[in-house]
């Protein structure tokens, strides 16, 4: 991302947000959104150093730290509430920051944005786009199901703990101050090692290790959390702050917001029917998918239940060979379904 600008914001909040820009060559550029790209978990910016070389220059582009993940800082709720990294706060501290961002509009008036957002990212862009609809004008998930509808799967009725067992980080990650930070912190690289090798497609591993090799973008993801330091500890237990408000205060947001399991399945079992009848989202959605995440749920029924009719796009990237990070391992399939959706923002 040589050719990107660095610009860092202090927010109202206390975090302090940093981002890669870069600013289109198109003169048609400033009457459009910006597309802001947004990385989960355990990745930062440099996710997208591949797939930003693929986009069109039709865009703005910006590619931030989530708070408190690669040089983003943001410290946890004092009060124990984890609300300051809820998605809702993460909403406000992310659309600030792009808000200060100079040169984006040329005429003064407030940045609207294509939320574009992939694992932890695509949490925060679907709860900015109900936090903010007057500046998200489309949406980009890539790689989940709505966070209620993870911890709905995560029950009794799944006799042998599938779910649980695939999502065990979830429960692990979210465990009270300071037990998972500190395990993960004794032993930092073969953790997220282990979480990047495991989340990754059998294909894309294969090749490496013929090579006897490591992916850049592993690199790039492992890195700011291994360092021997009290920042690394500040961006693990950051991370694990992110898991903590994902069940608790993320799930009473999104229920409250109408993004609810509950009525996913009721609407299924009275009428066979999940189309959303008042939809949550009305922007134009983008719902990309692993087939690992198809397998497991009906991503497309279910992101169907929230969006208005004709708004929504769905498609599986790769096969069962790629992983949940196919962004990076099949780029060029992320951008063969990404471009043509953009367009209609042009």
């Amino acid at each position: 991302m040589d050719d990107f600008e660095e610009f860092t914001w202090n927010t109202r909040s206390g975090a302090s947000v940093y981002c890669k820009y870069r600013i289109s060559p198109s003169p048609e550029a400033a009457r459009r959104p910006t597309l802001l790209l947004i990385h989960g978990y355990p990745q930062n910016h440099l996710m997208w150093k591949e797939f930003v070389k693929g986009l069109p220059d039709d865009f703005h582009l910006v590619a931030p730290d989530l708070p408190g993940y690669g040089r983003s800082v943001k410290k946890p709720s004092p009060d124990g509430s984890h609300r300051s990294h809820s998605k809702k706060a993460w909403s406000q501290d992310i659309i600030e920051t792009v808000q200060h961002i100079p040169t984006l509009r040329d005429d003064g008036s407030s940045t609207r944005i294509i939320a574009f957002g992939h694992d932890r990212g695509a949490r925060l862009a679907y709860r900015m786009a109900l936090e903010a609809p007057d500046v998200v004008v489309g949406l980009g998930v890539l790689d989940i199901v709505p966070t209620p509808f993870m911890w709905s799967r995560m029950s009794l009725s799944e006799s042998r703990h599938d779910e649980t067992k695939k999502s065990h980080h979830w429960v692990f990650l979210a465990s009270p101050s300071p037990l998972p930070e500190t395990l993960i912190s004794a032993q930092a690289e073969f953790y997220y090692t282990y979480t990047m090798k495991s989340w990754t497609g059998s294909s894309t591993l294969a090749t490496f290790d013929k090579t006897n090799t490591i992916p850049e973008w592993h690199k790039d993801s492992i890195m700011p959390f291994i360092a021997n330091d009290r920042p690394a500890y500040e961006r693990i237990a950051a991370a694990c702050e992110d898991y903590r408000a994902g069940s608790t205060v993320d799930i009473e947001d999104d229920l409250a917001s109408g993004v609810d399991p509950t009525t996913f399945e009721r609407n299924k079992k009275d009428s066979g029917a999940t189309e959303a009848r008042l939809p949550v989202f009305s922007v134009p959605v983008l719902a990309l998918s692993s087939m690992h995440l198809r397998q497991r749920f009906p991503v497309d029924e279910i992101w169907g239940s929230l969006c208005a009719r004709d708004a929504l796009t769905c498609a599986q990237v790769g096969d069962e060979g790629t992983g949940h990070f196919f962004v990076n391992e099949a780029t060029e399939q992320s951008l063969n379904a990404t471009i043509p959706w953009l367009a209609q923002f042009k």
